[in-house]
């Protein structure tokens, strides 16, 4: 049996092995101690139920070492950032400070390696719930360790630091576009190329493999360290964000009479994701794998809203030149199901038919004209009328309240030309008192669906909806 160890024996144990754990010493110090040594000291340790506080002194010391060594070193590389100006020279400046401090850190990380391999090793008390990996909520003395670059020298991240992330991002999407032939300020496949592949953004050949390989090295340092999804994360969004906004804008504006949506579904998976991919699958450990998934799910909710957004801004010509329009009003549908802009559609639109049909300067056959093409493309919308009914709320009280209305009305039901609003009426007859409820309830009721949560309660169905919008006109 063992004898325990003296006080001085556990204190010398302690001090060989906190002299073997710590990287921020130098390397003379550590080489004076035998891999003999430190197995006794580790034995004598843990006999007398010390080991523990071995990875408690580790973890605190290290928090001292980022703070006081570490952290002040990595922020002094961004001393001369000049991110105040976006030309080429200034961009590759700050780009290289990056570099300089990413190359600085991973050899912080590189010099705690072969301790943390250490740590790992020794025994440690089951369920030792005040540990520090406890506290984190991880397994391992290297997730601890992250964790602390994280919170000790990234907490201190500037705008400045921020924007040269930025930079360091943007830099390499361009060039990897221009590479690939890809129109890189709406990663169109043809067209005028001149506004960010050419000018500043062009690149030679042997400059793109130079910028990618620094690009591809940087990445990997940084998964490395543990830090690649965090740092990059806000500015490779912004990024893309900005591209989707351009591009969609760009090729949807104007144009109704072609369906957008699955194409530009597309062109999100093969051009930008493509790229995305590049970033975050190139050998890299500390990646999630579901991490593209979820970039993906979040930036095909952003196209879907950024083309809603933009086809509600112009849903009042996507109305006037209904039927030629069922294409961005089918587009529109679809973002309606997948997005939460139901509430903008309705808002912006009433406030575009009261800004520009509901006042003296329009002629009331022309807003009854519009007020029709409103009643097909909002059918069409939203086939449950509820749309209809709140956005038309306001174009039937103003049409109530002209004196020529009756008299037009009139006038377009006895035309013999085309009879847009005979048509109408013809749709929205209600049902009759006999039979109809029975018909509803038959063949159909496993196609029903429940009304949007802003329909009004007291209309009863959407055909009934539809047909009082109608005769209120006519009573």
């Amino acid at each position: 049996m063992q004898m325990a160890a003296s006080m001085e024996e556990q204190n010398i144990a302690l001090k060989t092995a906190e002299n073997l754990l710590s990287p921020w010493r130098n390397d003379e110090e550590r080489a004076c101690i035998s891999e003999a040594q430190f197995t006794v000291a580790i034995n004598t340790l843990c006999h007398s139920g010390l080991v523990n506080l071995l990875e408690d002194w580790f973890f605190e010391e290290t928090q001292r070492d980022f703070r006081e060594r570490v952290a002040p070193t990595f922020w002094k590389f961004f001393d001369s950032l000049n991110v105040d100006q976006s030309n080429d020279v200034a961009v590759e400046e700050n780009v290289q400070c990056l570099v300089r401090a990413v190359d600085y850190l991973h050899s912080i990380v590189q010099q705690y390696r072969p301790a943390l391999a250490t740590l790992e090793q020794l025994p440690r008390e089951p369920n030792r719930n005040y540990s520090m990996l406890a506290f984190c909520g991880v397994s391992t003395v290297a997730e601890v360790v992250r964790i602390l670059i994280k919170a000790v020298i990234f907490t201190q991240a500037t705008k400045a630091f921020r924007k040269c992330i930025d930079q360091f991002y943007t830099q390499f999407f361009h060039v990897f576009h221009q590479k690939n032939g890809i129109k890189a300020a709406d990663l169109e496949e043809d067209g005028d190329t001149s506004q960010c592949s050419g000018g500043e953004w062009e690149k030679s050949e042997s400059q793109f493999e130079v910028i990618q390989q620094r690009f591809n090295d940087v990445n990997s340092k940084l998964d490395e360290i543990g830090m690649l999804e965090q740092l990059s994360g806000t500015s490779i969004t912004n990024l893309i964000h900005e591209q989707i906004q351009q591009h969609v804008e760009k090729t949807c504006k104007g144009n109704f009479e072609t369906a957008f949506l699955t194409t530009l579904e597309q062109w999100l998976e093969n051009k930008v994701l493509a790229w995305l991919r590049l970033v975050y699958t190139r050998n890299h450990s500390n990646i999630r794998s579901d991490c593209i998934e979820g970039f993906k799910g979040r930036l095909l909710h952003f196209l879907w809203e950024i083309y809603a957004s933009i086809q509600i801004g112009q849903l009042f010509n996507i109305i006037i030149e209904y039927p030629e329009s069922e294409p961005a009003v089918q587009d529109l549908k679809t973002c309606l199901e997948k997005t939460s802009v139901r509430g903008h559609l309705v808002s912006s639109l009433k406030s575009a038919l009261e800004t520009r049909l509901l006042h003296p300067g329009v002629n009331t056959a022309d807003i009854l004209t519009a007020y029709i093409s409103a009643i097909r493309a909002l059918r069409a919308l939203d086939p449950a009328g509820v749309i209809l009914e709140l956005v038309c709320d306001p174009v039937r009280k103003y049409l109530r309240s002209r004196e020529d209305t009756v008299r037009c009305i009139v006038t377009n039901l006895t035309d013999d030309g085309s009879n847009e609003l005979l048509e109408e009426l013809v749709k929205g007859q209600p049902p009759s008192e006999t039979g109809t409820g029975q018909e509803e309830e038959g063949d159909d009721w496993r196609k029903w669906v429940p009304d949007p949560v802003d329909a009004d309660p007291a209309t009863a169905s959407k055909s009934r909806r539809a047909s009082d919008i109608i005769s209120m006109l006519v009573n």
